[in-house]
């Protein structure tokens, strides 16, 4: 050993080698109530960043591109999105709509007409009737 550590070896008191324990378990201390909090920063960094494909684990995309993926489902473009599909879907219900409209005036149009024609015949029938007597 050389002699410049020799004689901090000797130099060093109790409470220099104290202070040094204590020192370095509030250092410990510290990093082991600090870590969870690297672990979720670290985390929320890798999900708006994203990784890349590495063995046995897809690449997860960063959030700027899942951003742009559900903004492409919002707004018609070329006729797959989700907005897209519900633009059919709303004109194939308003089409849906105008003929259960339109069978509803036939249904009620052939409803009175029968009305009518039964009408007539018992105006009819009375009539035969009161000639018959």
């Amino acid at each position: 050993m050389s002699p410049a550590i020799q004689q901090w070896l000797q130099d060093l008191s109790v409470w220099d080698v104290g202070f040094g324990v204590v020192t370095l378990a509030g250092l410990v201390f510290a990093v082991w109530r600090v870590m969870p909090l690297v672990r979720k920063l670290a985390n929320f960094i890798d999900d708006v960043v994203g990784e890349p494909e590495r063995a046995g684990v897809p690449a997860r995309p960063g959030l700027m591109e899942r951003v742009q993926r559900i903004e492409h489902e919002l707004f018609p473009n070329s006729g797959l999105s989700t907005r897209d599909a519900i633009n059919r879907t709303e004109e194939a219900v308003k089409g849906i709509r105008v003929k259960l409209d339109e069978d509803e005036r036939r249904l009620e149009h052939l409803e009175l007409t029968e009305q009518h024609e039964r009408v007539s015949r018992c105006a009819h029938d009375a009539q035969r009737t009161k000639e018959n007597v």
